[in-house]
């Protein structure tokens, strides 16, 4: 029995470190595009950081990415500015730049639209925006769900 949850828990570290390797593969390629130094994305939580500077969002905002449940809500900012850095829309950016990042991030790697820096000197996105955002999209979820 030890013999087996060994193994089982060292098969589930080694994909949890591949999954890890591929969020900072697929972050250090946006990093690259945003002008920031790629090599910022394999060292944690300070890729956290790399991206809201590279974003030119508040940089308070690193430390209530941290907290449990404000995150959420920091997290999507973040994401939205990256998506409309990118030009996709805010379902776009909530799902695939916060649930399934890596996925997300080599889709804008590897996307035929370059980042527009300009973009990054508009003001960062409201908390209530983002809320409001949100709420809308749950709004029609369960519209759609009810149909």
């Amino acid at each position: 029995m030890i013999q087996f949850l060994l193994g089982t828990s060292i098969i589930i570290l080694v994909i949890v470190f591949v999954l890890y390797l591929w969020y900072c593969v697929s972050l250090s390629l946006v990093l690259g595009r945003l002008g920031a130094r790629r090599w910022k994305a394999f060292i944690p939580l300070y890729n956290i950081s790399a991206l809201i500077s590279a974003l030119k969002l508040p940089r308070k905002w690193f430390l209530l990415v941290l907290i449990p449940y404000v995150s959420t809500v920091y997290s999507v900012a973040v994401a939205y500015r990256l998506g409309e850095v990118y030009d996709k829309k805010f379902p776009f950016s909530a799902f695939w730049l916060t649930i399934a990042a890596p996925v997300g991030f080599m889709m804008l790697f590897f996307s035929k639209n370059q980042p527009d820096l300009k973009k990054l000197d508009s003001p960062p996105p409201s908390l209530t925006m983002i809320k409001a955002k949100l709420k809308k999209i749950k709004k029609d979820k369960s519209v759609t769900n009810n149909v």
